[in-house]
């Protein structure tokens, strides 16, 4: 009896923490969206033969003066921009909302960036967060793993809110459905660290786009990250992949292949575009983030 009320307890606890949780990141997404400009079909330039479209994220310090610096793909649009195409950003800020970065968003001239709440409406943004927290999934057979049934895990974490991935990768995914509904685009290109966000991108451009699709790899692997890219057989066909991956060196290259048992011949070995973020701690020291 003891055991049981102890597990009742806890129970109790972790959903009243979660739904404490839901209501902060409520709050946040909500902010986002009246602070995020609204964007305009007719901003597009015409004159462009071809159209680029870019999932990324981006820091405060990415613009400066009217211009803007990506944090994984730098001044790639202005590459892009040289060879006729026309780039539109969809990235959202890594960190809080503020009026500061909505002016930086505005006042941006190089290239047109618009964060993703700025491309759903009030009624879209509310039936993601709502949907998000009520979800629950269903399974005709029990999910395993090595032995392990992870089924209720994975029905648990489809609306925790420990972190915001799930509603994040909806939003996303509306942001991208929305505009590619008004513009066409030539091609997608988004980071690729295997978060959930990510796959959402790419299944929001496939549904209304039978374009290509391109990822960047932009980072180091390491143990996490490593899960996150790894595929198995069962996901092989049915998981939101790019056309093509770009990778920042011939290891990672190599781990992509093994790891998600990849087909080589879609992935290409490059170099690191990422800029890399410079924090003061003191008068005497700088650390590279």
């Amino acid at each position: 009896g003891r055991n049981r009320a102890t597990s009742t307890l806890s129970k109790i606890t972790e959903v009243t923490g979660n739904f404490l949780r839901f209501l902060r990141f409520a709050i946040i997404h909500l902010r986002r969206k009246a602070l995020a400009p609204s964007w305009r079909s007719e901003n597009v330039e015409e004159g462009c033969a071809k159209k680029f479209l870019i999932a990324s994220l981006f820091y405060p310090f990415s613009f400066n003066n009217g211009k803007y610096m990506d944090p994984y793909f730098k001044d790639l649009h202005n590459h892009l921009k040289k060879q006729g195409f026309y780039c539109q950003y969809v990235s959202d800020c890594l960190t809080a909302p503020s009026k500061d970065i909505q002016r930086n968003v505005q006042d941006c001239k190089e290239v047109d960036v618009i964060t993703p709440h700025g491309l759903i409406s009030w009624i879209e943004l509310l039936a993601i967060v709502m949907r998000v927290f009520v979800r629950k999934l269903y399974f005709r057979h029990p999910v395993t793993f090595m032995g392990c049934d992870l089924t209720r895990l994975i029905q648990w974490n489809a609306h925790r809110y420990q972190f915001d991935f799930n509603t994040s990768s909806e939003i996303y995914y509306q942001a991208v459905s929305n505009i590619t509904e008004k513009v066409k685009f030539d091609k997608l290109l988004v980071i690729y660290e295997g978060n959930v966000f990510e796959r959402a991108c790419i299944q929001a451009f496939r549904r209304h786009s039978g374009n290509q699709v391109n990822a960047y790899s932009h980072a180091v692997i390491f143990p996490l990250l490593s899960i996150k890219l790894y595929m198995s057989d069962r996901e092989k066909y049915l998981r939101p992949e790019p056309d093509y991956f770009v990778c920042s060196g011939e290891r990672e290259r190599n781990l992509l292949v093994n790891i998600g048992k990849r087909n080589p011949a879609r992935i290409i070995t490059a170099c690191a575009l990422r800029v890399i973020p410079r924090e003061q701690k003191s008068d005497q020291t700088t650390i590279l983030v």
